[in-house]
């Protein structure tokens, strides 16, 4: 907590307030506030997000009447640089107003859950980029496989043709030989060596045909096999950047949602104007508490005068003399705190009961398994990881989902089929 600046200030009159003194030097600090008065409380330190939270603390009468009552409130500060995203569960700065059905302070939902609905909706915002992204980088992936698929197949048509030629001017050059030698020939011996290397020549044009074939097929078999790559590879790099795309909007959607949400900005709501939105639900809110307070104060006040016009009537003395006033009025605290620590007793021991209901279903549950379930995605594959979780071990179920070729199942790492992966993930569902 070096370096940090933490200011109070009372809202109406404005004025700061100091700490009394007791701080502990460890991120504790002690101020004495009014009740039913609004604070806020700025927590500022350079080069970090500023936190402020409004305070009104309203309490309940009762719960202070005649007694010393010391209020903690916990305020959280998130220790996140501003250029970084912070965590959204701990963005929960707000109004904070008196719960009686918990007798403690709670923050303000209402203000929170539309931080909630503004970070979903720039998720969501994001989500949707991102996914036409992803269609952009597939409809380039397939244009690329496209080009390559055609370059792939002119290689081939090229390669048949060129095979074809050379072929060909072989086979007319040993028709040439053959044809000069045949001149040469004279006498009858001559002539059947003739015919016999014409025969020769025949079988030999054959073979360079077939061998011909043989290499412009292995060429074309090779050349698809470098197209069939090249087109793997550039599916597998679009979808990775889709990816990484994808993660990018998202943090940023974050950050801008708790930027807004730290920095007190207007969040866009459908429909209307932001800000005015914003400011008449400020003012809706402050008036119906403040009419909610007025009105439980008139409310107890009446009954306080009912009951002090009851205990005139029943005791005269209390008229006549400071004494028996005072004695009554002690009479009557006691009373109140005696039945407060009768609703407490009564409390404690529904609590009691609760926690051992749930302690002897606890040990009814601990017997049956249970299944919690996990998806890593890869680049290159997706893993879902099944756990069942016995009392006193744990078994895993892994389903791996490769982006090309077949899936795979392990159980504890051994592999197994899929029947034996099913039977395993039902037979405890």
């Amino acid at each position: 907590m070096e370096n940090v600046t933490i200011l109070i200030y009372q809202d109406s009159p404005s004025r700061i307030l100091k700490a009394d003194g007791k701080s502990n030097h460890k991120g504790r600090f002690k101020y004495l506030m009014d009740l039913d008065t609004d604070y806020t409380v700025e927590v500022s330190m350079n080069g970090y997000s500023t936190k402020r939270i409004k305070i009104f603390t309203q309490m309940v009468e009762k719960e202070y009447l005649n007694e010393d009552y010391d209020i903690t409130l916990p305020i959280g500060l998130v220790r996140s640089p501003i250029d970084k995203i912070a965590e959204k569960k701990h963005q929960y700065a707000g109004i904070i107003i008196w719960d009686e059905n918990t007798y403690n302070f709670n923050y303000d939902v209402e203000r929170y859950q539309l931080f909630q609905e503004e970070q979903d909706r720039l998720i969501q915002m994001a989500e949707v980029k991102a996914e036409l992204d992803r269609q952009k980088k597939e409809q380039e992936a397939i244009a690329e496989a496209g080009r390559l698929r055609k370059e792939a197949e002119q290689k081939i048509a090229e390669e048949q043709a060129r095979k074809e030629a050379e072929a060909q001017t072989e086979i007319e050059r040993l028709r040439i030989e053959a044809e000069v030698r045949e001149k040469q020939l004279e006498d009858e011996h001559q002539i059947v060596a003739t015919a016999k290397s014409k025969k020769e020549v025949e079988v030999t044009e054959q073979l360079i045909g077939i061998v011909k074939k043989a290499e412009a097929m292995s060429n074309s078999i090779r050349i698809k096999q470098e197209a069939q790559g090249a087109m793997d590879s550039v599916k597998i790099m679009k979808d990775v950047e889709a990816k990484e795309e994808k993660m990018r909007l998202i943090r940023q959607a974050q950050m801008d949602a708790s930027n807004n949400f730290i920095s007190g900005k207007t969040f866009k709501l459908p429909g209307s104007e932001n800000k005015e939105i914003l400011e008449k639900m400020k003012t809706e809110a402050m008036e119906r508490i403040r009419k909610e307070r007025i009105a439980s104060q008139a409310e107890y006040r009446s009954a306080m005068v009912s009951i002090l016009e009851r205990a005139q009537k029943n005791a005269e003395a209390f008229l006549e003399s400071k004494k028996v006033k005072s004695e009554y009025t002690t009479k009557l605290v006691e009373k109140l705190i005696e039945a407060k620590k009768a609703n407490l007793s009564i409390a404690q021991k529904k609590k009691a009961e609760v926690w051992k209901q749930k302690g002897a279903f606890q040990k009814i549950a601990d017997i049956k398994p249970e299944l919690a379930e996990y998806t890593d995605e890869g680049y290159f594959s997706t893993t879902k990881y099944t756990y069942i979780i016995y009392p006193k071990k744990q078994d895993t179920l892994q389903k791996v989902i490769p982006f090309f070729g077949g899936d795979e199942y392990y159980m504890n790492s051994n592999p197994i089929d899929e029947v034996t992966y099913q039977f395993e993930l039902n037979r405890h569902n």
